[in-house]
């Protein structure tokens, strides 16, 4: 327990003591009305909170672990923990932070996802230059591109084959399909941030929508299998 309180004690101790000591020293210096050159007097007052932060950490797990009744020897043993505990904390901050951003998949060319999209049984297919394809990753969006010729067909029914790129690293992923009339049918890739196995470089299973967004409503509504249109995928791209 004293270990958990001396962290949150520590962790209170450098934000006080990095937010004091940077404002405290900007009010000098410009009571001392020293020359703010290219934001000198704030860089110089984030040094020195930076280094009243660390020294403010390490005197407050210190003084609570002493009014908590630790022993020299406990407090000696404490402490470091107390840091090391602190540095995980920050590390997982920083990497919950990261994933919670967009980034490149990948530097240079970003992979493709190739994709077709089938029409449930005893549906036609629609005039691909009619149909809008987007990728929604994230918070960012991207059009999509169909073949100039549709000829595939598998298992004896024609598809619509097309083809996106995947800028972003990130595992919220929709692929949206505007048809005519103002439908919309949206489907959520099963794939991972960062899809460049081998295993995604195989067609995956077919997928039916997700959602289906109508005019008459624009809350989604959830379609049958067999009266859904389909889609697979592929990402073309090496393995890393």
């Amino acid at each position: 327990m004293n270990f958990l309180i001396a962290i949150v004690a520590g962790v209170v101790g450098a934000v006080v003591s990095a937010v004091l000591t940077f404002f405290v020293t900007v009010g000098i210096c410009q009571a001392l009305q020293v020359s703010d050159r290219d934001g000198g007097i704030g860089y110089f007052g984030m040094f020195l909170g930076l280094i009243a932060g660390i020294a403010g950490m390490v005197l407050s797990i210190i003084l609570t672990l002493r009014l908590r009744h630790e022993t020299f020897a406990g407090i000696l043993a404490q402490t470091p923990m107390a840091l090391a505990g602190i540095g995980a904390l920050v590390a997982v901050g920083m990497v919950a932070y990261y994933n919670s951003q967009d980034h490149p998949v990948v530097d240079g060319t970003p992979p493709v996802l190739d994709f077709e999209l089938q029409a449930p049984l005893g549906t036609n297919l629609p005039d691909p230059k009619s149909v809008q394809v987007r990728l929604q990753a994230g918070k960012s969006g991207a059009d999509g591109w169909w073949e100039e010729k549709q000829t595939e067909q598998v298992n004896g029914r024609p598809v619509l084959s097309g083809h996106m790129q995947l800028y972003l690293r990130t595992s919220d992923r929709l692929l949206v399909f505007q048809f005519p009339g103002q439908v919309d049918h949206l489907f959520k890739l099963r794939l991972p941030a960062s899809p460049l196995g081998r295993k995604y470089q195989k067609w995956s299973d077919w997928q039916p929508a997700d959602f289906v967004f109508t005019p008459d409503s624009r809350i989604g509504k959830e379609v049958p299998p067999e009266s859904s249109y389909n889609i697979r995928y592929l990402v073309e791209g090496l393995e890393r």
